[in-house]
């Protein structure tokens, strides 16, 4: 049985290496969402790269020095460690998609596993 696409995750055993690549996921972000309502995100450390003209392409940031982040991603190993106004992943993608596309979520906290 098919299943439609909602989301497409970029750079699933990479990260962007040049500006060039950051403008081309954005151009394809752009065509998905609107030509087939399709949210395109991504998690990146790369702070040499700029992210602020990125409208339709979702950034999670696990690099507080990004520009044009999102929100940040970042994993922890103890809930000591996540604030209390901060939002911790549920690890099962099929009830949250709260990284997948830009929510209002600041800040995402995943307990290491």
């Amino acid at each position: 049985m098919r299943k439609n696409l909602s989301f497409l995750r970029f750079n699933e055993s990479g990260d962007f290496r040049t500006q060039r690549d950051v403008h081309k996921a954005e151009k394809i972000a752009k065509y998905l969402k609107e030509n087939l309502n399709i949210d395109t995100y991504t998690y990146t450390a790369s702070d040499e790269l700029d992210f602020t003209f990125c409208e339709y392409l979702t950034v999670n940031a696990s690099n507080p020095d990004i520009n044009g982040y999102d929100q940040r991603f970042t994993c922890v190993e103890d809930e000591s460690d996540i604030p209390d106004d901060g939002f911790v992943c549920p690890q099962d993608c099929s009830v949250c998609h709260a990284c997948m596309s830009d929510g209002g979520t600041s800040d995402i906290y995943e307990l290491l596993h």
